[in-house]
């Protein structure tokens, strides 16, 4: 499972996840910011209303580079 973004409790692009959707071995998650809906994956079901973080993973950063 490949996922551009990474969740965390502290920093990054805010979103209130409005969806969870189970997909086997993680869980796709739809979330919503002030002005775009995005999707993620994470391997736990995250409560709906619930708000996060997203960050850009390292390894997203590193295939974009070379």
């Amino acid at each position: 499972m490949h996922n551009e973004f990474k969740v965390s409790e502290a920093s990054g692009i805010q979103v209130r996840v409005i969806n969870c959707y189970a997909m086997g071995a993680y869980y796709l998650m739809e979330g919503v910011t002030e002005e775009q809906s995005l999707f993620f994956t994470h391997p736990k079901s995250i409560e709906v209303g619930k708000k996060v973080f997203l960050n850009v993973s390292l390894e997203t950063l590193n295939k974009r580079i070379e």
